[in-house]
C-alpha cells in the first residue's frame, strides 16, 4: 500500500495481504448492484511484517455500486483500517479516509452514452 498519505507524507508505506472478492447481484426489485470486498487474512508462508520497514495492516473493507443513472454511479462504503502509528488516530484515520474514498475518482459506467454514437 504506497502513497497512504496521499500528499501529506505522514505514513509509511503498509503491507496488506487480503483475500478479495467482486461480483455482481440482484436484489427483489431486480436492480443490480457490483460489489467489492477485501478483508484481511492470515497466512503462515506470508507472515506479517517480514520486510524491513514495512509494517502489515488490518482492513476489511466492503464497496458497493449502484447505476443511477446513464451519467451517474452511487458508490457505498462500509469498513475498518486499523494500523499502528505514531500520529494521533484523529490524523491517521482522515488520510485513511482520503484513500479510501477516492474510488469514485476512477469509478466509470461501462455503459457507452447515447451521444457518443
Amino acid at each position: 500500500m504506497r502513497g497512504l498519505a496521499g500528499t501529506s507524507g505522514l505514513l509509511s508505506d503498509k503491507d496488506m495481504l487480503t483475500y478479495e472478492r467482486m461480483g455482481r447481484i440482484r436484489d427483489r426489485n431486480g436492480q443490480y448492484f457490483a460489489y467489492h470486498v477485501l478483508q484481511s487474512i492470515d497466512l503462515p508462508e506470508r507472515p506479517a511484517n517480514r520486510e524491513r520497514g514495512l509494517q502489515r495492516v488490518d482492513v476489511s473493507w466492503c464497496y458497493l455500486y449502484r447505476q443511477l443513472s446513464p451519467d451517474w454511479l452511487g458508490v457505498f462504503m462500509l469498513g475498518d483500517l486499523n494500523f499502528d502509528t505514531v500520529i494521533p488516530v484523529s490524523i491517521s484515520s482522515f488520510i485513511a479516509a482520503e484513500r479510501v474514498l477516492s474510488a469514485g475518482n476512477f469509478l466509470r459506467s461501462a455503459r457507452p452514452s447515447t451521444s457518443r454514437r
